[in-house]
């Protein structure tokens, strides 16, 4: 017995190692495999779907299309690199099947060395689309002539477009919907509608992308901070000049020869002596408070200066005109617009919305703007006075209430159709404003509508010269009566300006304050009272710079 057990014991260990053998035994996985189409002569393939449809076509393969034009339209559902022969004729045309010419679904997927055009039927379609998509590659392709867009991304990240030609789109050259963390750098994005464009889309990484001939170049939209967190500086370009996109920035001016400007989660910044023109955002301020926005002209831009919940901000002496919306403030509070021309744009003048307030809209004209000139939604507790609107109109949403005068004598705004509505209306003793309020809705009402177009002053001089020409120009208008008043008032100055030269600062001050005391002797004799008023203040005003 002891003999039969022992080959039996040594059988079974035989087939346990056998079987233990077997079952570490692993699959050795093939290197990648290069496929080539052609559609005209001998290859693996003769269409690009079908060889990404195939299932010898693995994840990490490469199809290689050679050139050719290849009318169809192509689902990429794997990790392949699909790469042409040449961008300039290799070309993958939509006319044909519907959707978008490339449809990129799968991750790590590389698109380089194509034409796509004509593709796309329908308002989503691209040349190329990557959805629900990471960490693929697109490069070195001429992306043109499509329906709506060149490349969208849809909810994703981690991708990279570079090298590209992208032009000639009737909607977005490219547009990022719902994608962060995306590396778009070294494009050529020309003569679509929209170049490039971000909706919903935040920590985006841009660099030397050239945007030029779009209708509109470059924009950001958003709905919380983080969509407007960007990575972008100036090698970007808008025509030719530089983007600046300031995040997280404090106590700044903004570089003179911007093209775009955004301003993000920042504060007390100074934009100042700038043209911006032919973007998604004229000017940008998010998240960015305490900041002046003075003598910038926006033109030709779909929103020409944007406030998203920015508060006591300043805007001032500036141009507004032909973009879709000349000022736009968003949930944004305590911010002065005043002395700016806003004009003949195509929705609104000046839109306050949601939920804005504490604003102050003053001695702006507003005129000719194709929608309403002052347009308010779902926002109260503004005071808007002094403005004239010339052929156009105010517009606040039913329930909220907002301020549109200054009180009586000072008034409130001159409105060029006054006197259509208001036939019967007459001049209220004397004082330049209407005896008959000018009615917005039941909760909006101008108390003391102007009968005459507000004339604002002119700045107040803040140096000794400036003053000097002001008194010089107030006796050549008649403001002061007498000439030898004129030669006195300059030679005052004169003799300040000289104590300042010679930094005896004390002695200027007491030249000036006697300068004030001698135009408050003069005031309504020589001198007419605002003729003293802004003598008196521009004095005032150099002696607290000296």
């Amino acid at each position: 017995m002891e003999r039969k057990a022992v080959p039996i014991i040594m059988l079974t260990l035989l087939i346990i190692s056998m079987l233990t053998l077997a079952f570490n035994i692993q699959t050795v996985r093939a290197e990648p495999k290069t496929w080539y189409v052609d559609d005209d002569g001998p290859a693996d393939f003769h269409t690009i779907q079908e060889a990404i449809s195939s299932p010898e076509v693995k994840d990490g393969d490469t199809v290689f299309v050679k050139t050719g034009t290849y009318f169809e339209k192509v689902i990429v559902n794997k990790s392949v690199l699909l790469i042409g022969e040449d961008n300039d004729t290799t070309i993958i045309d939509g006319r044909g099947p519907l959707g978008p010419g490339v449809n990129v679904t799968s991750d790590k997927v590389t698109i380089s060395g194509f034409t796509i055009q004509y593709c796309g039927d329908w308002y989503a379609d691209s040349g190329l689309l990557l959805y629900h998509c990471n960490d693929t590659l697109v490069a070195g392709n001429i992306i043109k002539n499509n329906v709506y867009s060149g490349i969208g991304l849809a909810a994703s990240s981690d991708n990279n477009i570079t090298n590209n030609i992208i032009t000639d789109n009737p909607y977005f050259g490219v547009l990022l919907a719902e994608s962060g963390n995306n590396n778009i750098s070294d494009n050529v994005v020309s003569k679509n509608a929209h170049g490039v464009y971000f909706a919903g889309s935040g920590n985006n990484f841009l660099r030397d992308n050239h945007m030029q001939d779009n209708y509109y170049n470059f924009g950001v939209l958003g709905i919380s901070l983080v969509d407007f967190i960007q990575d972008i500086d100036d090698s970007n370009t808008v025509e030719g000049k530089p983007i600046c996109y300031f995040v997280n920035r404090h106590d700044e001016r903004i570089p003179p020869d911007s093209g775009y400007v955004a301003i993000v989660n920042s504060t007390n910044m100074v934009v100042r002596d700038l043209e911006l023109t032919k973007n998604d955002n004229g000017l940008l301020l998010a998240n960015t408070n305490s900041s002046i926005v003075e003598n910038v002209t926006v033109t030709g831009n779909y929103g020409g200066i944007e406030l998203w919940k920015s508060d006591g901000n300043s805007i001032s002496n500036s141009i507004a005109s032909n973009n879709q919306a000349g000022i736009r403030m968003e949930t944004s509070h305590s911010t002065a617009v005043s002395r700016n021309l806003i004009s003949n744009n195509n929705q609104f003048g000046i839109s306050i919305v949601s939920g804005s307030t504490s604003n102050i809209i003053s001695e702006n004209t507003i005129s000719n703007n194709l929608g309403y000139g002052i347009f308010i939604i779902e926002s109260e507790g503004n005071t808007l006075y002094h403005n004239n609107l010339v052929n156009d109109y105010a517009y606040v949403s039913t329930g909220y209430t907002n301020t549109w005068d200054d009180g009586y004598p000072s008034g409130g705004n001159y409105w060029s159709d006054y006197e259509e509505r208001y036939p019967d209306a007459i001049e209220l003793d004397g004082s330049g404003i209407w005896d008959t309020p000018y009615v917005i809705n039941e909760n909006n009402q101008d108390n003391y509508p102007l009968m005459e177009r507000w004339s604002p002053r002119p700045p107040i001089p803040t140096t000794t010269d400036e003053l000097k020409t002001e008194i010089e120009e107030l006796g050549s208008e008649g403001e002061i009566d007498n000439q030898g008043i004129v030669r006195s008032l300059i030679a005052k100055l004169d003799t300040a300006q000289k104590l300042v030269d010679k930094e005896k600062i004390d002695e200027a001050v007491m030249v000036l304050e006697d300068f004030i005391t001698q135009v408050q002797e003069l005031s309504e004799i020589h001198i007419t009272v605002e003729a003293a008023d802004i003598l008196i203040q521009s004095a005032e005003y150099i002696m607290s710079h000296l």
